[in-house]
């Protein structure tokens, strides 16, 4: 079918599909740069990013299960925020009640509780990163998160916090 294609496209149409062909080629084989064809270049994510970026939710995911406080801490940014809805009523502020909330509740690995969770998707630009994590049975209710994160001289950290209960 592609030679059918190349025989019957226009001489300016088959110049684009080989360029196209081309720039393809080339991001495969150079990670650090992709070609946007609706112009211009910007960096891909490193492996390295995209992992550690998985990483800091994995390990966020790890001291939910623990209920490991001091663990929640550390990820978070000093000045991070949260909000969203806890059964359906808004919650604006710090991490700090959440951290109380986590501190307060049995952990689900120690009381045997049913806890799910899945990292959906992360996107990373540059030093910049978003995650999307679904949580099944986490104090006794359902949450989607949305994380921003930070890369701050080399760790990256989760700056905000958006969350529903489901």
């Amino acid at each position: 079918m592609r030679l059918w294609v190349a025989r019957t496209c226009s001489p300016t149409r088959q110049r684009l599909l080989r360029w196209r062909k081309r720039c393809w080629r080339s991001c495969r084989a150079n990670p650090d740069v992709w070609s946007d064809f609706a112009g211009g270049t910007r960096p891909m994510p490193r492996v390295e990013s995209l992992s550690a970026v998985q990483a800091v939710i994995q390990s966020y995911i790890d001291a939910c299960a623990r209920g490991d406080v001091l663990a929640l801490r550390a990820l978070f940014h000093h000045s991070a925020i949260l909000s969203g809805y806890l059964a359906g009523e808004l919650v604006t502020g710090s991490p700090e009640p959440f951290f109380t909330a986590v501190g307060a509740n049995p952990a689900p690995l120690d009381s045997g509780l049913r806890y799910i969770a899945r990292i959906d998707t992360v996107h990373i630009d540059g030093r910049i990163a978003t995650a999307v994590l679904r949580e099944t049975g986490y104090m006794g209710m359902d949450f989607v998160n949305h994380f921003q994160l930070l890369e701050v001289d080399g760790q990256w950290h989760i700056v905000a916090k958006l969350f529903e209960s489901l």
